[in-house]
């Protein structure tokens, strides 16, 4: 039997005293450095080496952007930096901002009597601004439930004058021209399923039940025209499109990025495909999202330029320190920090994979009911106090020191989906490793334009 033998290394020269607070990681060739408020600096290896040894060089160009987003000590503004910080936690004082009301399940359908109760529950949570989204279900949507909640809603808030957004997130299947106008009319955008590439889209389309690729694209072109008669201009009203990726999607993008552009969509979101045989590894998963980047950015400029939302606010969280939208993977909707989700029997859910679970036969995620709890009954709940702790990627092992942790954002109901636990492990957490690749392939875009300018 070999002997055991002992290696000694050096330890790393590190002049703390000199270094403000800051996480850091390798990135490709380089070493990524982040502050909780979204500041961020890439140094060579042997810069940054020399920066935590106090040694690089303080009339230089690096040292000065060091400084001037908070990584040296000298001078820094802690004031400043707490409102940059609070800034960008500002949704947790928002309230529940969103809501999804299911029109329909497999077991059920909403009457127009438990919608009422679900819209006079939503109008007692606070919050200036609230995103009503009626979601389609198997069956066909019904015009008149739908213009019920969009008249009584408006009706609740002629005192309160809060900002009202409506959305219909739909299948395509059954929206026919006079529901169509009905939307349109009054100003309720569809959020489409819809994966641009007809091979693509027809391949998967049974994982959500999507309309066929044909029909999908008939009604949002339908809708476009319908908008047109109106005199609304695509700012005014568009619809806008989820689309589902999965490992057929890389190498696939000009295709998704065409068939969107064909049907008349702008806006879209991408969901990556994270479990099945259609699933993304994280390897491709930051292919895809850097091969769209760059499709994305040789669109610039154009008058009809496409965008996708998750890419666009995480850019401008990067650029910024801004969280300006929520992301794909975002606790704030996913946790219940700032989402509700309702069944047609008036249950509620932190959100609607958690509906899901509970027609599955598993309630640990209910909430209780509009009829018998109140938003501030919902919002104390312990279940939403778990799932608040169970996001806080400040706190969570691993995800402390990650140099990413202040731009990307855990999901613990899929983690319960996968694994039984609400509480992510980053080596196993399917919803981490795409986030971390979004997240990688936004930021090597991003050196690479610098280095390019």
């Amino acid at each position: 039997m070999n002997g055991l033998r002992s290696i000694k290394l050096p330890p790393s020269a590190v002049h703390a005293e000199k270094l403000g607070w800051f996480r850091f990681g390798r990135l490709g060739e380089r070493v990524v450095l982040t502050t909780d408020t979204g500041a961020w600096h890439a140094l060579e290896p042997d810069a940054f080496s020399s920066f935590v040894a106090g040694e690089l060089a303080e009339d230089g160009e690096e040292y000065a952007a060091l400084l001037r987003k908070g990584f040296v000590r000298d001078g820094f503004d802690v004031e400043l930096h707490a409102i940059d910080v609070r800034r960008t936690k500002r949704f947790l004082d928002l309230g529940t901002t969103h809501h999804r009301i299911h029109l329909s399940t497999a077991e059920s359908i909403l009457s127009i009597a438990q919608a009422k109760s679900i819209v006079d529950h939503i109008f007692t949570n606070h919050g200036e601004t609230l995103t009503i989204s009626l979601i389609q279900g198997p069956k066909p949507p019904d015009i008149g439930l739908i213009s019920f909640i969009r008249d009584f809603a408006d009706e609740k808030n002629q005192y309160e004058h809060r900002q009202l957004v409506y959305e219909l997130h739909s299948s395509l299947e059954g929206l026919d021209d006079a529901l169509i106008d009905h939307l349109v009319d009054k100003q309720i955008q569809v959020c489409a399923l819809y994966d641009g590439s007809q091979d693509i889209h027809d391949a998967q389309r049974h994982l959500r039940g999507a309309a066929t690729h044909k029909v999908a694209r008939e009604r949002i072109q339908a809708i476009g025209r319908a908008a047109d008669k109106a005199g609304l201009s695509s700012d005014a009203y568009s619809t806008f499109a989820e689309v589902q990726v999965g490992s057929s999607a890389v190498g696939a993008v000009d295709s998704i990025l065409s068939g969107l552009a064909e049907a008349g969509i702008r806006d879209f979101r991408v969901r990556p495909i994270l479990e099945g045989e259609q699933a993304l590894s994280p390897r491709d998963c930051q292919v895809f999202f850097g091969e769209l980047l760059r499709a994305l950015d040789a669109q610039s400029g154009k008058v009809e330029s496409m965008r996708e939302v998750q890419l666009d606010a995480l850019m401008a969280r990067i650029r910024s320190g801004d969280l300006a939208e929520h992301l794909l993977m975002s606790t704030p909707r996913s946790t219940g920090y700032n989402a509700r989700s309702y069944g047609p029997d008036g249950n509620i859910f932190p959100s609607c994979s958690a509906l899901t679970l509970h027609e599955q036969g598993d309630p640990i995620f209910l909430l209780g009911n509009v009829a018998s709890v109140s938003a501030e009954d919902v919002g104390n709940h312990p279940t939403i106090r778990s799932l608040m702790i169970a996001s806080l990627t400040d706190c969570l092992p691993g995800y402390q020191h990650l140099w990413s942790a202040p731009y990307i954002s855990v999901d613990p109901i899929s983690e319960y989906r996968t694994t039984g636990d609400i509480f992510p492990k980053m080596p196993t957490s399917t919803t981490h490793r795409a986030s971390q690749a979004m997240v990688e392939a936004v930021f090597l875009h991003l050196m690479d334009a610098a280095d390019a300018e």
